[in-house]
């Protein structure tokens, strides 16, 4: 009879995987923190075609038009791999696989983020000063969009990017101390922009419980951030 602990690594589930890391990652045993890295190393290798499909669906927000360039794409899921495995590994302290692939997400929707604005400073260079409105081609001509959208982020870019950057890391520093790990996940999954019937079916739940796990959550979030003030 095989017993669980017999199981190799590369054959559990997600949910195993993720309940290991979180066991061993903080162990005084060097052989569990061992353990608990390879799992996370087995957990990011599983999601390698999931990252891709999330870089090539990436669209920049407020400007649709702007994405990350197909020629970038294998650039872009290597630098994601790399800082889910060396960032996101050091931050994460989910127990479920939703909140491992929602975590994983954000990591992801933030490296295409630095990649779409170094494009859009590269090309802003290119055409003339930050501070340069650069007229939009023709309503067909992709550059003129992308160029369009560049010039209305170009002027804010650097204040917005710091102050956003500040928040999203006190909220997602309030999200781990959300004492319900399903509404962890939910809020974690609405700040990818899922909705009600997406989030039930990921964590499959009702759309009445995930709005009700929403509603508490960010009330939670709220209590937090002002305790936090």
């Amino acid at each position: 009879m095989t017993h669980a602990k017999d199981v190799p690594l590369e054959q559990r589930s997600d949910d195993e995987l993720i309940a290991l890391f979180a066991r061993y990652r903080d162990a005084a045993s060097i052989a569990e923190r061992k353990l608990a890295v390879r799992s996370w190393h087995i957990l990011i290798a599983r999601a390698h075609e999931r990252i891709r499909g999330w870089v090539a669906a990436f669209r920049f927000p407020g400007h649709p038009d702007v994405r990350v360039p197909a020629s970038d794409i294998d650039d872009v899921v290597q630098q994601a791999l790399e800082r889910c495995l060396e960032r996101l590994v050091e931050s994460f302290r989910g127990g479920t696989a939703a909140e491992f692939r929602a975590a994983l997400k954000t990591c992801v929707y933030f490296t295409c983020m630095d990649r779409c604005r170094e494009a859009m400073r590269r090309e802003m260079a290119i055409v003339g000063s930050l501070d340069e409105t650069v007229p939009a081609g023709d309503d067909g001509d992709a550059q003129g969009r992308f160029d369009q959208a560049l010039a209305r982020d170009a002027a804010r870019a650097e204040d917005d990017r710091s102050a956003a950057a500040l928040a999203l890391h006190a909220i997602i520093q309030a999200i781990d101390d959300v004492p319900n790990s399903d509404m962890r996940a939910v809020i974690r999954l609405t700040m990818q922009g899922y909705s009600s019937r997406e989030i039930a079916e990921e964590l499959e739940k009702t759309v009445a419980n995930v709005d009700q796990l929403r509603s508490r959550g960010i009330r939670k979030l709220r209590e937090i951030l002002d305790r936090d003030d």
